[in-house]
C-alpha cells in the first residue's frame, strides 16, 4: 500500500500545518475558554499522519 492509498483508506485531509489528520472522536460536550471566546469539544481524538 502506497502513501497515497492509505490516507484515502483512513479518509484523511490535508493538515493547515503539513500532514494529513482525522477527527476520529468529538465530544458533544463543550465548554467556553475565555469570555467571549467561541465554545470548544471538551475532547476530541485526532489521527495524525505526517510524510
Amino acid at each position: 500500500m502506497n502513501k497515497r492509498q492509505l490516507i484515502e483508506k483512513l479518509s484523511l485531509e490535508p493538515h493547515i500545518e503539513g500532514g494529513y489528520f482525522s477527527r476520529t472522536y468529538s465530544s458533544d460536550l463543550k465548554t467556553d475558554m475565555a469570555e467571549g471566546s467561541q465554545s470548544r469539544r471538551l475532547l476530541c481524538c485526532p489521527l495524525f499522519f505526517t510524510c
